[in-house]
């Protein structure tokens, strides 16, 4: 206990002079003090940004905020939520990048709020037309499969495949929500085996005829591959070109799932939960010794500034893994707050400025880059920093 306190303390995360003499009851300063940080943040982007985009980018940042929402039981957050859904009237049209509409996973995003916003206000009758345009966009999932075989053109039809890592994040866990708003349980299970067909050929790269298409998940690796255009490849010193916020979008999208696709579905479960024990203990042998990953993870040297989106990203998987006891405490508490310490230190060399702004944040791409600095922001970023704080001030160490 000692010795995780004084990691605590030098971490900023604890304060000096709380009470530190109570066994578990120390974890009470930690989750204020985290929960001090994420008002600062978020409070900061919220005065600057009355009305986030539905797209990729505002989509991640609101699954930030409902976490922010449920952490700290600030109404104003869940009411910023709601705005932003009224005023894209519940709608998944937000982003034009992709070659589908409805069914991409970058419109689908902003369904898992739409979807979570209606469930924390108790599924009213009335509020039922904030889950209308998530039906359609399941229905495109059910009706037409990703078959890039007798279609090769739909190798990249992100309405119907899964193609890139991100598109775990965005689709798996809406999908394992909307299905537990299902009409009947028979339709539940239709939505779940879509996405798990999906995840299976993004993942596995096999469609339900066993032909191979994608394939991201590198056993040898037990990390995924931002898209198949990069599998086996090597960066400039050799090491294999694996993506922070890619990897952390995969290792995400399974603790967002796993949280809420119901216990019963033992396959989903059983694979899901397998993949995420491996990448954690991957990427714990991959964070760097002040706490934070950078953009390339195996080969940090090439960009080594640290990189907040996927270090968040994480975060919060690591954190969330160890307060449902799908990782042990002992082997990976200090792995999260020991991530958190090093984002939360003051900017520049830490990712908080005193405004409040969030820095070191690398803009929306699809490989390692070092294109950013201590003042690079964004929303999605903002949204998964939330995410690692709301699970981070749950631990009970």
């Amino acid at each position: 206990m000692r010795a995780i306190l004084s990691l605590l303390l030098g971490l900023g995360l604890v304060e000096v002079g709380a009470d530190t003499t109570a066994g578990v009851s120390a974890a009470a300063p930690l989750g204020a003090t985290v929960l001090s940080t994420m008002a600062r943040v978020n409070s900061y982007f919220q005065l600057g940004t009355p009305t986030p985009n539905s797209d990729w980018t505002g989509g991640v940042y609101i699954v930030g905020n409902l976490a922010h929402f449920r952490a700290s039981a600030n109404a104003s957050l869940l009411q910023y939520g709601v705005a932003w859904g009224e005023q894209h009237a519940w709608e998944l049209t937000g982003y034009r990048g992709c070659l589908g509409t409805v069914g991409c996973p970058d419109n689908v995003i902003a369904g898992a709020s739409y979807a979570e916003i209606y469930e924390l206000r108790g599924r009213q009758p009335t509020d039922r037309v904030m889950v209308d345009a998530v039906d359609s966009a399941v229905a495109v999932a059910l009706g037409t499969p990703c078959d890039v075989v007798s279609n090769t053109t739909q190798r990249r039809d992100s309405d119907r495949c899964w193609w890139w890592v991100d598109a775990l994040f965005m689709a798996l866990p809406t999908f394992a929500r909307v299905g537990t708003l299902a009409s009947s349980p028979s339709s539940a299970a239709a939505i779940w085996d879509a996405a798990r067909a999906q995840y299976n050929i993004t993942a596995h790269g096999v469609n339900a005829t066993g032909a191979r298409a994608f394939g991201l998940w590198s056993a040898l690796d037990s990390m995924f591959w931002r898209d198949d255009s990069y599998v086996a490849s090597k960066s400039e010193h050799g090491h294999g070109v694996f993506w922070a916020r890619g990897v952390g979008w995969a290792f995400g999208a399974l603790a967002r799932t796993l949280a809420v696709l119901p216990t019963s579905r033992t396959s989903d479960h059983a694979e899901y939960s397998a993949k995420f024990v491996r990448m954690a203990a991957k990427l714990k042998t991959l964070q760097g010794a002040d706490g934070c990953w950078r953009s390339s993870l195996e080969d940090p040297t090439q960009f080594p500034q640290i990189e907040t989106s996927g270090t968040s990203l994480n975060v919060f998987g690591i954190a969330w893994g160890v307060n449902t006891g799908l990782l042990p405490a002992a082997d990976y508490a200090t792995t999260a707050t020991k991530g958190w310490g090093c984002l939360v230190r003051p900017a520049p060399l830490g990712a908080v400025a005193a405004s409040g702004r969030l820095g070191w944040c690398q803009p929306g791409g699809a490989s390692p880059n070092g294109n950013f600095d201590s003042n690079s922001t964004s929303d999605f970023c903002v949204g998964v920093f939330l995410l690692a704080g709301s699970e981070v001030a749950k631990l009970a160490l």
